[in-house]
């Protein structure tokens, strides 16, 4: 892998904090054990796993009948729009911040997605929930960015 987890972390840190409304990124050297109220709503981004493919599959590059083992790594970015309260209230701000994340993600461009050029392709998916985070509930959820290197 010619970047690191903590580049691809970061990356994906610095792009989205870019997003209308967001307060606080942090990334997974930066989490704390708690929540300010004035720091909602928050983004904290984590690598989740790597996986790994062989040569054989089909969505391998090859070149001169060789192949180029590609990892992808799902990299969770967790959503904290708002302590839970009014339930109006609550998914106004979740949706108003799903709004602006899908935003910046939509805008990234091949060749240097979340500001790291080794990042080839990426996916992702957007998952509502309510979080707990110490002894609080927040209304949020999240997003799922699986990234392709080789």
């Amino acid at each position: 892998m010619a970047t690191t987890l903590e580049e691809m972390c970061d990356g994906i840190s610095e792009t989205l904090a870019t997003a209308t409304g967001i307060l606080s990124v942090k990334s997974f050297d930066e989490l704390t054990t708690s929540i300010p109220a004035d720091q909602c709503p928050r983004l904290q981004v984590y690598v989740d796993a790597i996986n790994g493919s062989s040569q054989n599959e089909q969505t391998q590059q090859v070149a001169f009948n060789g192949g180029v083992q590609s990892l992808d790594i799902p990299i969770f970015v967790d959503l904290y729009a708002r302590q839970r309260s009014y339930l109006w209230l609550d998914m106004a701000a979740m949706v108003k911040c799903v709004d602006a994340i899908t935003d910046v993600i939509q805008e990234q461009e091949a060749g240097n997605y979340f500001g790291v050029s080794e990042i080839q392709n990426f996916r992702w998916r957007f998952q509502r929930a309510v979080m707990q985070y110490g002894k609080s509930k927040y209304m949020g959820g999240r997003f799922t960015i699986t990234v392709r290197v080789f």
